[in-house]
């Protein structure tokens, strides 16, 4: 919702994808089935399109998988009946690359494109993207002679006609030509702060931030010299990659008419991967494109220039490739610390290791890294691991073997100076972790807010409670992130305990930074349900509050938490605010809870879907 209004006060439309549940694939395969019900659609997956519904959203994207057998870009239950009739979604719908088409194509649930193209229509599907392809010559004969409804057209085409009036592009059809958009120092300091901010503190045993006493660091890993793996797979530069010749992972996405790929050639890959080498020209084209952007290491040189920074890329980032190890170990010798960054190459192309399109069948780091880190640990180095990629890492030797985990993901042109910000303590870590991280891929599907006694908080079932090769319990809990200062939570107060069913619920505690470095706290609401008439999460977050605090600071968050939020679908699949015992707990994370306090719905309420809460109000005094 925030994205939305944000995106659409400059003037632009904005589109929410995929509708619905495209990232619920079977096999962790993108755009597979979702094998869902759905109660779990409508509690878990509907909640967000229907915020953005909310927000004024001018567009949505159906997703490329099927539910319940039935594709999403033909499926009239979801565009029409949830969407636009229970959402008020009065936008456009729009396909996804070539869904349209893939219905007759890959699917095979339509006759021909035309065809293909009427089933959609029917849907409520008012546009086709990105060329016409079923939306074609045949299917405006088939309107044209009532083969199909005319209505169905004049439905769409009014939909479309009203958002590009709404956004003036009968005035202003074209953007104007060689538009240069103009980065301030302001932009460039806000971008620097979002980037610190994303970053997740995952471990730290004292290691960080750097001290003084550092004089020697040895920096190891393709990661930390280079600026293209700053920037994800939806990103300029991640596009421009893909010019250079390497084959495309996504369709849509052309190499030049004189490149390796256009000629279908045969290109090397990494030792032990199908992963193809990156083009040696990809980090000269990211410095020209972002030549103010600094990589990990050149910032580190610059935030700490009395620390002496030796480097060697030591691995790559596919592949079992070691040939690189030795020469990586001999300058760790000689450190006082090693920071080592980890992960893959996050992007659009077969060089890439995660990314759309760009499937896995394990989580952990590849092997080139984790026999690296291996044999670092016979060294007895502090060490400090910066993980870059479009996943957490999980990693049984990086836990063991590092001092310090930095969660960096794809932090953009200001990624290196935010690390090295973060990493010498100029700034102090806030981010939380937005997923819960597994162990093992065998692990998934693994979540916070998981039905009562299944997953990793099962009390029966089996003898203890665990894999017989590993724990229930998840590497990384949700809303996880360590901090350079210390944070301590009062009593958590109620301003009353029983509650009507209609009523809004307030309560207040008081947060102070127990430290002596300024930080920022993200104060994390859950309820869980005592005893429900249907299984409920074992606990759901409800809302947070992002707390700025100096040194012996204290703040107090107050939260305002209706009863709507709290509703469920009850055996009859209505919207039901049960009464009965609820707790409501607050914590530094989903495990990390540092009070509790209980309170009563006073009766029962039904109510309509449209009228739910989503996010508790906290404010901040």
């Amino acid at each position: 919702k925030a994205a939305v209004t944000g995106m659409q006060s400059t003037g632009v439309g904005s589109v929410a994808k995929h509708f619905c549940a495209q990232g619920e694939t079977t096999g962790g395969v993108n755009a597979s089935a979702a094998r869902i019900g759905e109660r779990e659609l409508r509690e878990i997956h509907f909640p967000s399109a229907k915020a953005c519904c909310e927000a004024g959203v001018e567009g949505i994207m159906a997703a490329y998988n099927e539910i319940d057998g039935v594709y999403c870009h033909r499926n009239a239950w979801l565009l029409r009946d949830v969407l636009r009739g229970e959402m008020g979604f009065n936008g456009v719908t729009v396909s996804d690359y070539s869904a349209v088409e893939q219905l007759e194509s890959i699917y095979h649930l339509a006759e021909s494109p035309a065809d293909a193209g009427r089933l959609a229509l029917e849907a409520g599907m008012d546009q086709e993207l990105p060329t016409i392809a079923a939306y074609n010559d045949e299917l405006k004969e088939n309107i044209r002679s009532g083969v199909v409804q005319e209505s169905l057209l004049d439905e769409a085409v009014l939909r479309i006609l009203t958002m590009k009036f709404r956004l003036g592009l009968f005035e202003t059809p074209f953007p104007a030509e060689n538009v240069q958009a103009e980065i301030t120092p302001a932009d460039t300091a806000l971008n620097r702060k979002i980037a610190q901010e994303s970053m997740i503190l995952l471990k730290n045993d004292g290691v960080l931030p750097l001290a003084k006493s550092v004089k020697k660091v040895a920096v190891i890993g393709w990661h930390a010299d280079s600026v293209r793996a700053l920037f994800g797979g939806y990103s300029a530069l991640a596009m421009k990659e893909n010019t250079l010749g390497v084959k495309m992972s996504m369709a849509g996405i052309r190499a030049d008419t004189d490149s390796p790929a256009a000629e279908n050639a045969v290109q090397k890959t990494y030792p032990g991967s199908e992963v193809v080498m990156e083009n040696p020209g990809v980090e000269p084209l990211a410095r020209r494109c972002y030549p103010d952007a600094y990589s990990m290491l050149g910032a580190l040189r610059l935030a700490a220039p009395h620390t002496e920074f030796l480097y060697a890329q030591g691995y790559p980032y596919a592949g079992n490739e070691e040939s690189g190890h030795d020469a990586a170990l001999q300058i760790a010798k000689d450190a006082d610390l090693v920071i080592c960054t980890l992960g893959g190459h996050y992007g659009w192309n077969a060089s890439c290791t995660t990314g759309e399109g760009i499937d896995a069948m394990h989580i952990g780091l590849p092997v080139c890294q984790e026999r690296f880190l291996e044999k670092l640990e016979s060294l007895h180095k502090p060490v400090v691991g910066v993980h870059f990629d479009g996943h957490p890492i999980s990693s049984d030797t990086a836990d063991r073997v590092c001092n310090a985990i930095l969660e960096a993901w794809a932090p953009g042109a200001q990624g290196g100076e935010a690390i090295a910000a973060l990493l010498t303590g100029t700034a102090n870590p806030c981010g939380k972790l937005p997923c819960t991280v597994a162990r093992h891929e065998g692990q998934i599907p693994v979540y916070y807010n998981h039905p009562t006694n299944t997953c990793y908080s099962m009390t029966g079932g089996t003898p203890k409670n665990a894999y017989i090769d590993g724990a229930h319990t998840p590497r990384y809990c949700f809303g996880h992130g360590l901090s350079y200062t210390k944070y301590e939570y009062d009593t958590l107060r109620l301003e009353k305990d029983a509650i009507q069913a209609d009523g809004v619920l307030k309560g207040r505690l008081h947060v102070r930074n127990a430290g002596n470095k300024a930080g920022t706290e993200i104060v994390q609401f859950y309820v869980h349900d005592v005893a429900a008439s249907m299984v409920r999460p074992v606990k759901e977050l409800v809302g947070f509050a992002k707390v700025n605090l100096q040194p012996g600071e204290e703040k107090t968050v107050c939260l305002s938490l209706p009863m709507s939020q709290l509703a469920f679908l009850d055996a009859d699949m209505r919207w039901k605010v049960e009464h009965g015992k609820v707790e409501l707990m607050v914590g530094a994370s989903s495990e990390d809870i540092r009070g509790k306090a209980e309170f009563m719905i006073v009766g029962d309420a039904y109510l309509d879907g449209k009228n739910r809460s989503f996010v508790a109000d906290t404010k901040i005094m």
